[in-house]
């Protein structure tokens, strides 16, 4: 589990991956008074509760609770601010650490559906012949149509060495593979060296330890010779602001991240101090699925002309999440912050 359980607050920078979506908290929209409020709190319960009393359908308080906060999210139209239960929560968590039983596939969703982002290399899903581009159209039998990514998760995750029949599109074929769930840790950060002292770092999310991880290979390659550096991050869907910043500090000796404004307008820029700078040409390389911590560090680079971007249009996202510890072990993900 990542280290922001133990009741501590983190930023959080991401967009949709192979986690959790759900349902979250009511931000209102303009300032009310203390009557208003006690109004609203009064109303909320006696609905509750003459619906669960009366109501022919005998409906249950979890799913009216759950009905409730669904409205609340609705009413924020915004789909980076999410409540998680405790099992949707240590899924999320598992999948931003890159830690997780499954059958090793990121998932994406655009018009067509839900598709394959990335297969794992050496997990269930690769050796079974899944591919890259491949849409879902089942999981033991449920379609996928109309399903959340958190419906789409639970049903292929579960228990290691549980089975799971996955059913895909691929060229106007439908092919259904049997897979094995196992424990899966794919590495946040990897690298290489060309034999003309060109290194290349691939960093795939910014998970809470992906800067200590990207700092010893730089380290690494820096020992062998390198004399220019391709950074990719293709496909990374984001992370945390923090491992933003310190990865920054590699390529700047001191500036500002970004700037991002809260809900009263307030600029709170993100300060970059204490760096060692590389003095050597940059690449950025990005694509359509590089999002939000992706996007801060590659603007970043690109503003203070410390690096060349080369690529397709990015996800574009643009705010930032605290992250709340809940006593049922859950936790809450708000969009606090945009950053500009």
């Amino acid at each position: 589990m990542i280290k922001l359980i133990n009741n501590k607050i983190k930023k959080f920078i991401s967009y949709f991956t192979l986690s959790v979506v759900l349902v979250s908290l009511l931000i209102l929209p303009y300032t009310v008074t203390a009557a208003d409020t006690i109004s609203s709190h009064v109303e909320v319960d006696e609905i509750f509760g003459l619906i669960k009393n009366n109501h022919v359908s005998g409906i249950s308080e979890s799913k009216l609770a759950d009905a409730a906060i669904e409205g609340m999210l609705s009413a924020l139209d915004d789909p980076y601010t999410q409540y998680f239960n405790k099992n949707e929560w240590e899924a999320f968590a598992d999948s931003l650490e890159r830690n997780y039983v499954g059958v090793g596939i990121r998932v994406g969703e655009d018009g067509s559906g839900f598709y394959v982002a990335e297969v794992f290399p050496n997990s269930p899903a690769q050796l079974a012949g899944i591919l890259k581009g491949d849409y879902i159209i089942s999981a033991d039998g449920v379609l996928m149509k109309g399903k959340t990514i958190t419906e789409l998760v639970s049903m292929i995750s579960g228990p290691a060495g549980t089975t799971v029949k996955v059913t895909i599109a691929r060229e106007q074929k439908s092919i259904t593979f049997t897979m094995k769930r196992q424990k899966i840790t794919i590495p946040n950060v990897t690298n290489k060296t060309f034999s003309e002292g060109t290194g290349y770092i691939r960093i795939s999310s910014f998970s809470s330890d992906a800067d200590e991880a990207f700092t010893a290979q730089l380290e690494e390659m820096k020992k062998s010779g390198m004399n220019s550096l391709v950074v990719d991050l293709r496909d990374n869907p984001g992370g945390y602001l923090d491992t933003t910043a310190n990865m920054a500090k590699h390529f700047i000796k001191e500036g500002t991240l970004i700037h991002t404004k809260d809900r009263d307008s307030i600029d709170n820029p993100v300060k970059v101090i204490g760096g060692t700078p590389l003095t050597i040409p940059i690449v950025v390389l990005v694509n359509g699925n590089s999002a939000s911590a992706s996007e801060v560090l590659t603007g970043f680079l690109q503003d203070y002309n410390l690096a060349k971007v080369v690529g397709t249009l990015t996800y574009g996202k643009g705010s930032v999440q605290n992250i709340f510890p809940l006593s049922n072990g859950g936790a809450l993900k708000i969009t606090i912050q945009e950053y500009l």
